[in-house]
């Protein structure tokens, strides 16, 4: 049974990565050229111009610091020097230029989705080849390697993706969201109903049993989602549609980071200091003390 395809996941384009250093780089939207920051996102500065003029719309950095870009029409370049020169890292992908998608798991594989064909693709040795897989990009600690199907049945699979057992039945009206998995192997899954509300769940015990943790009221014009969920130090933050960027260190009180600021925003990342940078949809970024 194959997995879900990664594009189901990712609702906004990733515009920030962060290397082991705590070096940052970032890219306004709709452009072809980055700017990287050493001071933790006080001070920017741009890098050359990428050859092709291909808009970027994803960014990932792997565990070895490798930058991946995701271009619109170009497929991916990787740099090995933190941005100063790319190469095109495309083998072995079927439909490259309509890639529209790339994470890194746990593990530090680097998984690219291309949505045509509704495959997802892995690399292990930086984008020289990629390989098919059956696998999504929600893995927890372990290995394992979760998924929610058309169905609304949550599976598992321990053995690299060649079975995937049933965890866990949602309702055939829940629309269910598999949102992210953290580093104690907890289970995020979002359900909005006709997108009349929004309401986030968590299983602690590998998805066999799920609680309420966050919900969102019906906001008239708005499809309620969630996107960019991450966790960082023990706080977790994600991007909710309509509501803004929302951080929690408990799942029982909230913050809403800068509403004014953050409904615009379709990107942030934590820096190495623990504090926040916002990439604003209308082509800036802002830096955020928390």
């Amino acid at each position: 049974m194959a997995a879900i395809p990664m594009y189901g996941t990712l609702q906004w384009r990733k515009t920030f990565c962060k290397l082991t250093t705590g070096k940052l780089f970032g890219l306004f939207f709709n452009t072809d050229f980055l700017f990287t920051s050493d001071d933790n996102g006080i001070n920017w500065h741009k890098l050359p111009e990428i050859d092709g003029h291909y808009p970027v719309v994803n960014m990932v950095a792997a565990p070895d610091d490798g930058i991946f870009l995701l271009t619109q029409g170009n497929g991916i370049l990787y740099s090995r020097d933190a941005g100063k020169t790319w190469i095109s890292r495309n083998n072995g992908i079927a439909n490259y230029t309509l890639a529209d998608g790339l994470s890194v798991g746990p593990s530090g594989k680097v998984f690219a989705a291309v949505h045509p064909n509704g495959k997802t693709y892995s690399t292990i040795d930086d984008g020289v080849n990629w390989n098919a897989t059956n696998l999504s990009i929600f893995e927890q600690p372990d290995g394992s390697n979760y998924f929610i199907d058309n169905f609304s049945t949550l599976r598992v699979t321990t053995d690299g993706g060649l079975n995937y057992n049933y965890v866990y039945a949602f309702s055939f009206t829940a629309n269910p969201k598999l949102q992210f998995i953290d580093d104690k192997g907890d289970i995020y899954v979002s359900v909005s109903n006709n997108y009349d509300n929004l309401n986030l769940f968590c299983s602690a015990d590998n998805g066999h049993t799920f609680v309420p943790v966050y919900s969102a009221a019906y906001v008239q014009g708005i499809p309620l989602g969630i996107a960019q969920f991450s966790k960082h130090n023990g706080t977790f933050y994600f991007y909710a549609y309509g509501s803004g960027l929302i951080k929690t260190n408990d799942f029982k009180t909230y913050t809403n980071v800068s509403t004014a600021v953050t409904e615009q925003s379709r990107s942030y990342i934590i820096t190495k200091n623990d504090e926040l940078v916002i990439g604003l949809n209308y082509g800036s970024i802002y830096y955020y003390l928390p």
